[in-house]
């Protein structure tokens, strides 16, 4: 081996699976756009090869994708979501967007609040876009309680969502 030279050959490789992952969500945008389509013109009601007719697209991607019927409900729901949220389809659609980013914002996205949501998932984790995104609207890490939540960034790590029972408040000297 040369030690002098600086050619990198993992630079090829990283280009490649930044690429591929950009192909993945362009790809899954357009199964959700001819997904919604799909079900607009109620595709699913027409006998499938084993001559079976569905009630519902859910069940018709379970019996012909094996994808089970939660998860089909949930593309459905995003598919749907990005005809009202131009911005974010587009974004996903030239694969600036993961499916998993896609799927948080279109929970919380309204066209008065789409392109800031969307300037921040553009710099965020998969992980963080989805945790802010539940603090937004209540879900964050136990549904159901009463806690309070807040949100707040942390240099270098993005957004954190923090839970704290509403009565609790720290004390002057941080001790409770």
């Amino acid at each position: 081996m040369n030690p002098t030279t600086t050619l990198d050959p993992t630079d090829p490789l990283a280009d490649a699976l930044v690429e591929s992952s950009r192909s993945v969500a362009q790809q899954m945008c357009r199964f959700l756009i001819r997904l919604r389509e799909f079900d607009l013109h109620q595709g699913y009601a027409e006998p499938s090869k084993g001559g079976r007719i569905v009630a519902n697209c859910a069940e018709w991607l379970n019996a012909n994708c094996g994808i089970e019927r939660d998860a089909a409900r949930e593309m459905l729901r995003v598919a749907y979501s990005l005809l009202n949220l131009p911005c974010i389809e587009m974004a996903f659609e030239s694969g600036d967007l993961s499916y998993a980013k896609a799927c948080a914002l279109t929970t919380v996205a309204t066209t008065a609040n789409e392109q800031s949501l969307l300037d921040f998932a553009r710099v965020m984790t998969d992980a963080q876009v989805e945790n802010y995104c539940r603090c937004l609207t209540g879900r964050a890490l136990n549904p159901g309680n009463r806690k309070h939540r807040s949100i707040a960034a942390t240099p270098g790590r993005g957004y954190t969502c923090d839970e704290s029972e509403p009565s609790q408040k720290p004390a002057a000297n941080g001790v409770n």
